[in-house]
C-alpha cells in the first residue's frame, strides 16, 4: 500500500538519505533546508526504518512537493526493498563506518549492503556521496553525482572549519552553484560540517537559494 501510494503521487520528489551514521540529523538539515522553498514532510520515526518510512509515504498530501526520508539497515537486501518502496529521486550516502559489523563481517560488506542505495539510477536521479570517505569513493552508480567533503576535491568543499563551545563555522565553496559562503551554525563538530554540506548540496540541486 505504501509503494502505490507513493506511485500515486509522481510529482512529489523524494529524497533519501543511508549511512552508518548522521542519517538523522542530515535528514533533518535537508528537511529544514528545502522547507524554505517546497511543502516538505520528513520522516519522523527513524529507529525502525521498516516502519517509519512507510508511515511517512503515507502522509503524503495533495501539497506536498518533497518526502524526506532516511534507510537503515541491519544486513543486505534491506536498503534495496526500502529503495524498491521509496522510489527516490535523490539518494544521499553520509558514510560507511563499523555499524553492523557483528552482522555483516567487514567494512566491505557494509559498503556493499549501503550502495544498494544506487543500483539502478540513472541520469534522471541525483546521488549526494560523502567524498571524503573511502568506501564511498570506490561506489559506482548511474545517477548524476554531487560529492562533498572536507578534505577532498568535491563539488561542495569546506574550508576553513573551526569549532568553539557554542558552535562551528566554516566557508563552503560549490561547484553547483558557482559561490563561495560562510556559513555560523550551532552544532558543535567537523561531522556535523559534513551532514551540512550534504544538506547544502541537496538543496542547491533544488534551487534553494542560501
Amino acid at each position: 500500500m505504501p509503494h502505490a501510494y507513493r506511485k500515486s503521487s509522481p510529482l512529489v520528489k523524494v529524497v533519501a538519505i543511508t549511512g552508518s551514521n548522521g542519517k538523522t540529523s542530515t535528514k533533518d538539515l535537508i528537511a529544514t533546508a528545502l522547507a524554505s522553498k517546497y511543502k516538505v514532510i520528513r520522516q519522523r520515526l527513524t529507529s525502525i526504518t521498516e516502519i517509519g518510512l512507510p508511515k511517512t509515504l503515507l502522509t503524503i498530501a495533495p501539497d506536498t512537493q518533497i518526502a524526506v526520508v532516511e534507510m537503515g539497515m541491519r544486513g543486505f537486501g534491506q536498503i534495496r526493498a526500502l529503495k524498491a518502496l521509496a522510489e527516490p529521486d535523490t539518494v544521499v550516502i553520509t558514510n560507511v563506518g563499523e555499524t553492523h559489523m557483528e552482522l555483516l563481517g567487514s567494512m566491505e560488506n557494509i559498503a556493499k549492503a549501503k550502495s544498494e542505495i544506487l543500483e539502478n539510477l540513472t541520469a534522471k536521479n541525483d546521488a549526494i556521496l560523502n567524498g571524503d570517505d573511502p568506501y564511498i569513493q570506490k561506489m559506482h552508480t548511474g545517477a548524476n553525482t554531487t560529492t562533498y567533503g572536507i578534505i577532498s576535491d568535491s563539488a561542495v568543499k569546506a574550508s576553513k572549519v573551526e569549532v568553539t563551545g557554542v558552535g562551528t563555522t566554516f566557508t563552503y565553496t560549490s561547484k553547483v552553484s558557482g559561490k563561495t559562503q560562510y556559513v555560523d551554525m550551532p552544532l558543535i563538530g567537523r561531522h556535523n560540517v559534513m551532514n551540512a554540506l550534504a544538506a547544502i548540496a541537496v538543496a542547491e540541486i533544488y534551487g534553494v537559494e542560501g
